[in-house]
């Protein structure tokens, strides 16, 4: 073993490593929050469920950033007791490059609690305000009198008729009534929320695969195993020769989901869709 010096000079370097460590996880975690509020004007409304996953992965990786903040803090103490140990208790506190301090509120881009931690509920209610559709992923105050079967007419909050040219919009609510949607969702304009890939030939010029909201929300009940859900749309399912939503939906639903789909065109009329899937449209082993 060599001596104490070297001993002490050897766990300063490592201290110095960790601490540099330690500055770079601070500015990483700071660099995803950017980067979460970044695309928040992105899913304003959108029905890309892609950019949804995407929001919910950075902010699970902004909380793995805060544990390994808490990790390397407890190691740098333990490494700086043991260093001040075996010097006798004359080692310096801390070698090397000093990790920064939490930035207080106004000074950072993440809001901190008081003991200077990220405050993720805060994080997560102003990603909210700033446009994040459905980021906690569901609403916990179901709808009052709420049926899937039964039109409620509380659940067109926030969807006036479709106008000429604009997208559908819609509203998604779990079966027990929780809204899933903080903004109303829209219909994503041709981009499908579908891979084509895992859809058979045949079926991908159908409107589902088009980007149409009742198609987006099955290709997320698909993806998400969500096997029962009920959506609400200012416009009647499309028709289109028997190849709109309305004839081919349950193709896009896998074998055993239902989707309730209640609308309400331009001159107030209602109409209640069960589609109750097939699986049709989905390629061998998808």
């Amino acid at each position: 073993m060599g001596s104490i010096e070297e001993l002490t000079a050897a766990v300063r370097a490592a201290l110095s490593t960790i601490a540099e460590g330690k500055t770079l996880t601070d500015k990483s975690r700071a660099a995803l929050v950017d980067g979460t509020a970044a695309l928040t004007g992105i899913s304003r409304g959108s029905t890309s469920y892609r950019l949804r996953t995407m929001l919910e992965a950075l902010t699970a990786a902004i909380q793995a950033t805060e544990r390994a903040e808490d990790v390397e803090a407890a190691v740098l103490d333990a490494m700086d007791a043991y260093l001040s140990e075996i010097a006798g208790g004359n080692a310096p506190a801390r070698a090397g490059p000093k990790a920064p301090e939490p930035k207080q509120p106004g000074g950072s881009s993440s809001p901190r609690a008081r003991d200077g931690r990220i405050d993720f509920r805060a994080l997560l209610e102003r990603l909210k305000a700033q446009g994040v559709v459905g980021l906690e992923g569901r609403s916990d105050d179901p709808i009052p009198d709420f049926d899937p079967k039964k039109q409620n007419p509380a659940c067109y909050q926030g969807l006036a008729p479709r106008q000429k040219g604009k997208p559908v919009r819609g509203n998604l609510f779990f079966p027990d009534g929780r809204r899933w949607n903080d903004v109303a969702l829209e219909s994503s304009r041709g981009e499908p929320a579908f891979d084509l890939n895992i859809i058979k030939p045949e079926y991908r010029s159908l409107s589902p695969a088009r980007g149409h909201l009742e198609g987006n929300v099955a290709a997320w009940m698909r993806s998400t195993f969500h096997q029962e859900m009920v959506l609400y749309i200012n416009e009647s399912p499309c028709r289109k020769h028997g190849k709109g939503c309305l004839y081919t939906l349950e193709h896009f639903l896998p074998r055993g989901y239902v989707l309730h789909v209640w609308s309400r065109n331009d001159r107030g009329e209602w109409r209640g869709n069960t589609f109750r899937g097939s699986g049709e449209a989905f390629t061998e082993g998808a």
